[in-house]
């Protein structure tokens, strides 16, 4: 769960009497969270009766799995933690209910409820992660959103017009994702509305478990005594589930098969309160509420806000019509109304542009398009010598996603899916262990996978030739590293084609591959290995993923992490002989896949709130966001020829600091909650870190302190993406690498205000040299070569330092000497050292032959570097006689990163992987 780049800070107590709801009739004492930095809401809190037992204190870990970390609500039924998955390396809310009379029953609905509830995954909704069944109590983890309740904000008065679109759109949105899916929310109401601090988008709470402990309390009957006395609050299963203030009549009268438009009714009210400040209907029974719901029709909105638009008005009222026939059947149809733009021919489904962003008034019908447009910033552009781009000419994708199914449950990381042909099959990569095989799933219900390789080591990013009867794939085994070529049905063994570490991608008559180092771009022959086809080489080996277009041209996706050969990211179009051009610029994630017509692309890129999925159309228009399509699409995504089916990965890094004893082989986490990190450096002793990370959605410096709780400061580069960041041995200063600018230094203890050290936007692995007065930094040449450079900190010309075929400085802290990375493969790079007292140029140890290195760090003293070799093994070399005075490997598929010496010892990032693939049946408008 991301929590918008919110503060870690921990909420201080409640002076403004924030923690009582305002303005809801309680419930079922059910708690609904919600957490900021200034705010925690837990609806029936204070409401009475016996507090929960088996009380947890902050650090207790329940279940082995939940860290507490804060209690965040506490009511009747149960209590609320803020909580860090340790599996999942990630925060969550942790809604614990008590385990009573009858929980056995609740427990198997729990179960059944749960079920439902993660089918609906959508930027709208609240994510419910897991149940989690604890000696005594049960539960769930879900996510965490920095926000307020809807009722509170609505208890400061009525909502703004610009709000009420909002509001209404996110609504829509999120009820047509759950109705979709077969899933009923049944008791929508403001206290279940989150809306969120950082962009005032709103988050539907509780889909699908609004019945699951309502028993205990339960007051209501299904005829209900129109003498009654019994407060609004209180629900039973089989009776009347939900809350009665929000509920359509059929609801009220305890009707069981009120499904979809019940959810409209609440709908509706929801959205009358939130125009009014006032409920729709006041009583003090259930008996009199439906009363007034028969007798007294809800008055037409426009009349108490005249100044909301025409289609917002019509749309509460027809939702509120007493007969669920006169209403909008479900949510598809409501947000089909609310946005005519978004209907499909038949208007049985519905599709969308994007979520939150601009808000665009259509000329025709007063509908309204929300569309959010991220073209290239005017500086990227020129400092990759690009072209403006064109102006838009493509209409922007229609896309969207029913019947979203969950294919595979490995508990590491199922990645890089690829269809069949026919769409009948995916053939992906799954981890065991450290060992990483492909396989291949029919998409019949009830298919188990069948495993295509069994090679120890990495099979991965699986691409099916054109026929269906052959698999391209990357293997890193040692020297076998390439891109491998082998029959679908395993007739024969596999064989290489190509060495180099791109994903491999077939030209579309089906007799190469793109695949290789990237230097240049080429077309393998899979029957000879010979080179059929090059491309230009102003991409060289940044190009991770390729796929070719109709007329030869070749969509490329570069998902710039921050390592020296992937500094910059984006998506680019290359033509034969004709410049490559970007069509988006910035950290993407590693996915492609191109539309039937040829004129859009869906890739993905990271944000504050999770993951967007873009349509990027390849003649230069702007992108768009297909977020609200729900797709998250990490590791991978794939559609069917006819676009009728797509695939994708949910495959996620989960990064984490860890100290590293290579004495002992043991490894300690570093309680630095950060997102993404992909650079690290001590600074001197002042136990912090600086840091990249993608805590905020982008990657941008940091500067952490290692204590627990405490909070990173970012360093503001603006709209700019950061990869890399050193600081100086002193611990005063720090360069950063900023994508399409170049180097920039600043300050860690004073005004961090930076100020540019080089402008060549490939400048990259930034370190500092003894006595800290000049940084060594990565040059690429035009050819795509790396080539060490050198500039005075305090400013001027940079100049060459240690030619073409060099990368990845690491200067010693006492002296002259540098350890390199020698080569241009970045699969076939030699550690090196050079200068110093001992003069000359060496290996760093003989013991090392050419491979697949990174990382190269000197220790305080000088007299060790430590290195990482491959992805997963970490080694220290005596720098003087190039001993291996150490190794450490970690256990499973964890990778290691960004090795540094501090005062404490070797500190790292260690990156597991953790995901699945899932499939939907897809609509798209080209």
């Amino acid at each position: 769960m991301t929590e918008g780049g919110g503060s870690r800070r921990k909420p201080g107590p409640d002076t403004s009497g924030a923690l009582a709801i305002a303005r809801t009739v309680p419930s079922d004492a059910r708690l609904d969270v919600v957490a900021s930095a200034d705010t925690v809401l837990a609806e029936g809190a204070g409401g009475g009766g016996d507090t929960p037992s088996n009380p947890s204190q902050r650090g207790d870990v329940l279940g082995g799995r939940y860290r507490i970390l804060a209690e965040m609500g506490r009511g009747a039924e149960g209590v609320v933690y803020r909580a860090r998955d340790l599996k999942a390396d990630t925060v969550v809310a942790l809604k614990l209910l008590q385990h009573d009379e009858g929980a056995d029953e609740r427990l198997q609905r729990f179960r059944r409820e749960l079920q439902m509830a993660r089918k609906v995954t959508h930027p709208n909704v609240v994510r419910i992660y897991d149940l989690v069944e604890l000696p005594g109590r049960f539960g769930l983890s879900m996510e965490v959103v920095d926000g307020e309740a809807l009722d509170v904000r609505i208890a400061h008065g009525p909502l703004t017009r610009d709000e009420m679109v909002r509001l209404a759109h996110d609504l829509a949105r999120a009820l047509a994702a759950a109705h979709e899916a077969g899933v009923t929310h049944r008791d929508l109401k403001p206290a279940n509305v989150l809306v969120r601090k950082r962009d005032g988008s709103a988050v539907v709470t509780d889909f699908g478990v609004s019945r699951v402990h309502a028993d205990r309390d339960a007051r209501v009957s299904s005829q209900p005594d129109p003498a009654s006395p019994r407060p609004l609050e209180l629900t039973r299963e089989g009776a009347i589930v939900g809350t009665p203030l929000y509920m359509a009549p059929e609801q009220l009268e305890g009707h069981a098969d009120a499904g979809p438009a019940a959810d409209v009714y609440a709908y509706g009210a929801v959205l009358h309160e939130a125009a009014t400040g006032t409920a729709l209907h006041e009583a003090d029974t259930v008996g009199e509420l439906l009363r007034l719901r028969k007798a007294a029709p809800a008055p037409p909105l426009h009349g108490a806000r005249p100044d909301l638009p025409a289609w917002l008005c019509d749309t509460v009222d027809r939702s509120l019509r007493r007969d669920p026939g006169e209403r909008f059947p479900s949510g598809v149809e409501l947000l089909a109304a609310i946005d005519p733009a978004r209907r499909t021919p038949r208007g049985t489904h519905f599709a969308w542009v994007a979520s939150a962003g601009a808000v665009v008034v259509a000329a025709t019908a007063g509908a309204l398009l929300v569309a959010t447009h991220h073209a290239p910033p005017p500086a990227a552009s020129a400092a990759a010598g690009a072209p403006s781009p064109a102006p838009p000419t493509t209409p922007p994708l229609t896309f969207s996603v029913a019947n979203v199914t969950r294919i595979t449950f490995g508990d590491a990381c199922e990645e890089f899916p690829a269809l069949t042909p026919d769409g009948t099959s995916v053939v992906y990569d799954g981890t065991v262990g450290r060992d990483s095989f492909l396989y291949e799933l029919d998409l019949a219900p009830g298919s188990t996978p069948r495993q295509l390789t069994h090679v120890r080591g990495w099979d991965i990013a699986a691409s099916v030739s054109p026929d269906g009867s052959q698999v391209a794939f990357v293997r890193f085994v040692g020297d076998q590293e390439g891109a491998w070529v082998g029959p679908l049905d395993g007739s024969a063994p596999p064989h290489l084609v190509a060495k180099g570490p791109l994903r491999p991608s077939w030209t579309t008559d089906g007799t190469a591959i793109w695949a290789g180092t990237g230097d240049p771009i080429a077309a393998y022959d899979v029957a000879t290995g010979a080179v059929k086809r090059t491309m230009p080489a102003e991409l060289s080996v940044k190009t991770a993923i390729t796929q070719e277009l109709a007329d030869g041209s070749l969509v490329g996706v570069l998902p710039g992490h921050g390592a020296s050969d992937y500094t910059v990211g984006g998506v680019a179009l290359v033509r034969p002989d004709r410049p490559a051009t970007w069509l988006l610029r910035g950290q993407v994630e590693e996915g492609l896949a191109v539309t039937p017509a040829g004129r859009h692309a869906l890739v993905s890129r990271g944000t504050p709130n999770g993951v967007e999925l873009l349509d990027v159309p390849l003649d230069g228009s702007p992108p768009t966001s297909l977020a609200a399509s729900g797709v998250e699409a990490r590791q991978g995504i794939a559609l069917s020829r006819d676009g009728a089916r797509v695939v994708w990965s949910s495959c996620r890094e989960v990064p984490q600091v860890v100290s590293i004893d290579t004495r002992a082989h043991a490894v300690r986490p570093i309680p630095v909650d950060m997102a993404r990190v992909s650079s690290l450096a001590p600074v001197a002793d002042r136990a912090e870190i600086a840091v990249v990370s993608a805590r905020s959605g982008r990657s941008q410096p940091w500067i952490v302190p290692l204590a627990r709780d405490a909070v990173p400061r970012p360093i503001d580069i603006g709209n700019a993406t950061a990869s890399e960041i050193a600081v100086s041995h002193d611990g005063t200063r720090f360069v950063v690498s900023i994508a399409d600018h170049g180097l920039a230094i600043g300050s860690t203890t004073g005004d961090p205000a930076l100020r540019p050290l080089t402008t060549v936007g490939t400048d990259s692995a930034p370190a500092f040299v003894a006595g800290d007065a000049q940084v060594v930094f990565t040059r690429r040449r035009p050819d795509g070569k790396p080539q060490l450079m050198i500039v005075p900190a305090a400013g001027g010309a940079a100049s060459d330092f240690m030619g073409a075929g060099t990368d990845g400085a690491a200067p010693s802290p006492v002296d002259d000497r540098v350890a390199y990375l020698a080569g241009t493969v970045v699969t076939e790079v030699v550690p090196m050292i050079s200068g110093g007292r001992a003069g000359g140029l060496r290996p760093l140890s003989p013991k090392l032959a050419s491979g697949r290195y990174a990382f190269l760090r000197f220790s305080p003293d000088g007299k060790r570097v430590v290195l990482v070799r491959g992805q997963t093994e970490l080694l220290e070399v005596d720098a003087a006689t190039g001993a291996i005075v150490r190794s450490f490997s970690t256990a499973t598929n964890d990778q290691l990163g960004v090795p540094t010496y501090t005062s404490a010892g070797i500190l790292a990032i260690r990156v597991a992987w953790q995901g699945n693939l899932w499939t939907a049946t897809s609509q798209m408008r080209e």
